[in-house]
């Protein structure tokens, strides 16, 4: 009898797959845990085909991906989900599971919609499969195949994903009919070869392979991921075969097409007319009115991103959004640009890619633009008018549009022009104070003054807050959060005026910033140390991309109590890289000490090669903070 129940579950063991691992396979997973030591599971091997067919009853041209996913587990008990993105343009049309002897698995793939931060709504979903691993080095194969209904919406391939992978294979199958460009980007530092054949059909067969691909960045501030994941541009060229729609292969297909969901767009004059007769009715001139219509847009319609299928591209009716009182990008733009064309101003509807993409219009596809704005020509000038940037000006240009190509309705054609790209002094936070001893405690007065993106940065993260909220925002930033300044007497300017600097001031009293031993005081002079704790790690593997360019000015003077005298005021500093400017300096003049400190960031991005040069800079400001103004009572 044991020997049958040993029989039984030897079989059953057997059968599971339990004892089935190599010595191979758990050297193979140990050695992936000590190169990857986060992860539970890694990719063994990914495999990738993508088929160019072609759909004669609709005279479209489609794309079928079939992905192989080996994943090994790492540890024993290991658990992953394994996913795959689809939308309304694209189908999943098969999901099986593999165990690594080949026997396919019974499973039950989850399909819903994925969620992104700032995302009202997306047409974006995930197809994924629950894994679970008992033993380590143990493998499980999850095949997806997706179906893009048409072309122009599958233009890239990524070479890298969360997991790491040890061996990656794309292989492209181009029938005869249909020529593709393929565009390389980011792929230098990884192992990737590229290679080509044709078979016996006439397909041209491209792949590309790659070996050892660490798991995709997950760093802060890293800018969007074309500009660090390897990974190919597929745009076509031509056909032979007749397609419904022209394909996308040049910037004037991609306006075409752009332009023909504009133009089958309705606006209701009656209804705009009369809201803009309404805000412009006490404006005297030109410049009064538009400022009326675009402040008006940013005040009324709030900004929510939707994306789904043509929507993704094609905008709202104007009264529409003017109704709801919220639309995307493409929605608010074709509204101000409605309201403005009905005051008698040419505005103009505008496409672009923001500093999130590292293309341009050299690459005409629909992953080459992600925003909409106007384009307003008067008095010969030209402005462009972010109607998502609320609490900018008129006369500025967000950081993120800043130098970027801009597509331009004109007439049936278009225009590229490069949006201007303004100077740090855009952006400014000036900051002034004045303070005098009292025993161990200085006491004095502080005023901050902010303007343009500095300016409506803090006034969008007001308006997330309750109303009841503000007064303890302001006392933090007047305190940099600091439990040992006390904050009395506090006074801001009016709120969300973006036409002047927005002014907070109060009187502090700051604690715990002196210490005394015997006849010498030794007082921290700068409480906030700006960028103090903004070391770059040394395994970074992105270029860090800042928010913007900007200008920072502190003004504070100390002055000295009678009877002491200044016996130390540690050296000034002044660092003058490309990418940014620092200044600290203490001068004494007569009964006081002013403290003169000036932040510029001229490039809003620091690359790798560049991350040792900031470090350093980085150093000699927490020396010049470590420093110390002492005093001697005389």
């Amino acid at each position: 009898m044991n020997y049958r129940i040993n029989f039984v579950v030897l079989m059953f063991f057997i059968a599971s797959g339990l004892l089935a691992i190599t010595p191979e396979q758990v050297k193979l997973a140990d050695d992936l845990k000590t190169r990857y030591p986060k992860f539970d599971v890694a990719l063994n091997s990914v495999s990738q085909k993508v088929e160019f067919l072609y759909d004669g009853s609709n005279k479209q041209i489609y794309v079928l991906e079939t992905s192989e996913l080996e994943h090994i587990a790492l540890n024993a008990n290991a658990h992953y989900k394994s996913q795959t993105s689809y939308n309304d343009n694209s189908e999943i049309e098969k999901v099986k599971v593999y165990n690594d002897k080949g026997s396919s698995k019974r499973t039950t793939p989850l399909f819903s919609s994925s969620q992104s931060d700032g995302i009202f709504h997306s047409d974006a979903k995930y197809c994924e499969v629950d894994l679970q691993f008992s033993q380590k080095g143990e493998k499980q194969t999850v095949v997806f195949q997706k179906k893009i209904y048409d072309l122009k919406y599958f233009f890239s391939t990524y070479f890298q994903s969360h997991l790491p992978s040890v061996e990656r294979e794309v292989q492209y199958i181009i029938p005869e009919w249909l020529s593709l460009k393929f565009i390389p980007y980011n792929l230098e530092d990884f192992d990737i070869n590229v290679s080509s054949q044709t078979d016996n059909k006439g397909s041209l067969i491209t792949t590309y392979t790659a070996s050892n691909v660490p798991n995709w960045p997950d760093e802060a501030n890293s800018g969007g991921p074309s500009y660090y994941i390897p990974h190919v541009l597929i745009l076509p060229v031509s056909t032979q075969k007749p397609t419904s729609e022209p394909l996308i292969t040049s910037t004037a297909d991609l306006f075409n097409w752009y332009n023909k969901l504009n133009d089958e767009l309705n606006p209701d004059m009656g209804i705009i007319k009369a809201k803009v007769d309404e805000i412009i009715k006490p404006c005297k001139t030109d410049l009064e009115k538009i400022n009326a219509i675009y402040n008006w847009v940013h005040n009324n319609i709030k900004y929510l991103a939707y994306e789904e299928g043509i929507l993704g591209f094609k905008a709202d009716e104007a009264q529409n959004v003017l109704a709801k009182k919220y639309g995307d990008c493409k929605g608010m733009a074709n509204l101000l640009v409605v309201m403005l064309n009905s005051a008698g101003f040419d505005a103009r509807m505008t496409w672009l890619g923001t500093n999130f993409l590292c293309y341009n219009y050299s690459t005409p596809f629909l992953g080459a633009d992600n925003h909409c704005i106007a384009t307003l020509y008067h008095d010969g000038n030209t402005m462009f008018l972010d109607a998502t940037e609320k609490y900018l000006p008129l006369n500025l240009i967000g950081e993120r549009i800043q130098g970027r190509q801009a597509m331009i309705k004109d007439g049936a054609s278009y225009k590229i022009e490069v949006i201007p790209t303004l100077p740090p002094s855009q952006n400014t936070r000036i900051q002034n104070g004045s303070y005098h001893l009292e025993g161990t405690t200085l006491i004095g007065t502080v005023n901050y003054a902010y303007d343009g993106e500095r300016r409506s940065a803090l006034f969008n993260h007001l308006a997330s807050l309750k109303t009841d909220d503000h007064k303890k925002e302001f006392e933090d930033i007047l305190s940099h959060s600091d439990n040992s300044i006390a904050v009395d007497d506090l006074k801001y300017s009016e709120l969300y005026r973006q036409e002047t600097p927005f002014e907070l001031s109060a009187t502090t009293n700051v604690a715990n910033k002196i210490t005394s031993f015997g006849n010498d005081f030794y007082i921290s002079f700068d409480w906030e140390q700006l960028l103090k704790s903004e070391t770059i790690k040394s395994d970074r593997k992105t270029d860090l991309h800042l928010n913007m360019k900007l200008a920072d000015k502190k003004y504070v003077s100390f002055t000295i109590p009678e009877n002491y005298r200044v016996t130390h005021i540690p050296n000034s500093i002044s660092i003058d890289e490309p990418e940014y400017n620092i200044l600290g300096k203490l001068t004494q003049t007569g009964q006081n000490i002013v403290y003169q400190f000036e932040l510029t960031i001229k490039s809003p991005i620091i690359t790798k090669d560049r991350f040792d040069q900031w470090n350093n800079s980085i150093q000699t400001l927490k020396e010049f903070y470590n420093d110390q103004i002492i005093l001697t009572k005389e």
